[in-house]
């Protein structure tokens, strides 16, 4: 054989090689390995708000409305702000190599159709340069993870909601109720939840068994689960803001008048007022110490370890921040900078 041939054969043979070695490493790499137990991909107080901002060891991912929604990430100072993904991101959950969330669909195009075709929840591996996989197209309102389920609302063209569920790889997909179920409300082995068009009560859905229970005679709105307690919209206390201990099942009342929308960490609530004055307030979670922190009207009110951001509610932009734990606003520049 003459040299030359010997030489091509080798060359050939170095190549399938490396092929073959990177096969096997992108499939290892993108193996969809189980989570430990009691994971949950989000805060239930981010997911009650949108999940427009989703903080797992130290980096937080986003959705940047300076960027249509598109999905970014920064450590949790904010530096290093990179973008991720182009869409319009919604209910960003996190867990180990994967990230899942809701796209809500792009804007350009025609009818409800269009945007019912190009909605959906994805699967996407984080540091990776593959595209995010489908895990169901579809309209949705909602999405929790915990362990190694996602757990969602969707629309049929019937305009009728369902809670769903299915396996982090995409299989095992089940409906779980016909019913107004929001997962939002996250904790280990479960989510507490109301049904607004039934009586209301605080009820518990096992993710283990999938059976309910109620566990408090109150009716609920938006609960958010923090420590041993349950905050939540009051529906008979004017929708303003109570908690109910979790062990005892005492209730008791927080802010008077009525809330739109609130979150929780560190000890410290972040509500919106409606009625009579319109504005961003913090109090300590026994609802002493109010504070004005801006007057207007927000919602999406997100928390990471270090901030707490709010839009406005009638444009997405600016992003409005404050230190957590602090009230000084300022404007998420940094986001809008990062836009290229």
């Amino acid at each position: 054989m003459k040299k030359r041939n010997v030489i091509i054969i080798s060359v050939l043979v170095v190549l399938v090689i490396l092929l073959t070695s990177y096969i096997v490493i992108e499939k290892v790499q993108s193996r969809i390995t189980n989570n430990p137990p009691g994971t949950l991909g989000n805060t239930p107080g981010n997911l009650q708000n949108g999940g427009l901002f989703c903080e797992d060891d130290g980096i937080v991912y986003f959705s940047n409305p300076y960027d249509g929604g598109s999905l970014y990430s920064m450590n949790s100072d904010e530096t290093n702000i990179k973008k991720v993904l182009n869409g319009n991101t919604q209910f960003i959950n996190s867990a180990g190599k994967f990230l899942y969330y809701y796209d809500a669909g792009s804007t350009s195009g025609d009818g409800l159709g269009y945007v019912f075709n190009s909605a959906g929840f994805f699967r996407y591996q984080k540091k990776s340069k593959t595209n995010p996989k489908y895990i169901k197209r579809s309209l949705g309102t909602s999405l929790a993870l915990i362990d190694n389920y996602l757990y969602y609302q969707t629309y049929d063209t019937g305009n009728h909601m369902s809670l769903y569920k299915t396996k982090i790889d995409g299989s095992d997909e089940q409906v779980l109720s016909n019913d107004d179920i929001n997962p939002s409300c996250v904790t280990t082995g479960g989510f507490l939840y109301s049904q607004p068009n039934s009586n209301m009560h605080l009820q518990y859905w096992n993710t283990v068994s999938d059976s309910t229970s109620e566990i408090l005679l109150e009716d609920v709105y938006q609960p958010v689960i923090d420590g041993n307690f349950v905050y939540y919209i009051d529906v008979h206390n004017n929708y303003g803001i109570s908690r109910a201990d979790l062990a005892t099942g005492s209730v008791t009342q927080l802010i008077d008048g009525r809330v739109d929308c609130f979150n929780i960490a560190n000890g410290i609530i972040y509500y919106q007022t409606c009625g009579d004055e319109y504005c961003l307030k913090s109090a300590n979670a026994d609802g002493s110490n109010v504070t004005v922190i801006k007057p207007g009207v927000y919602h999406n009110i997100n928390i990471t370890s270090n901030y707490v951001y709010f839009k406005d509610f009638y444009t997405d932009t600016p992003i409005y921040k404050i230190p957590l734990g602090g009230n000084s606003v300022s404007s998420f520049d940094a986001a809008k900078e990062a836009v290229k």
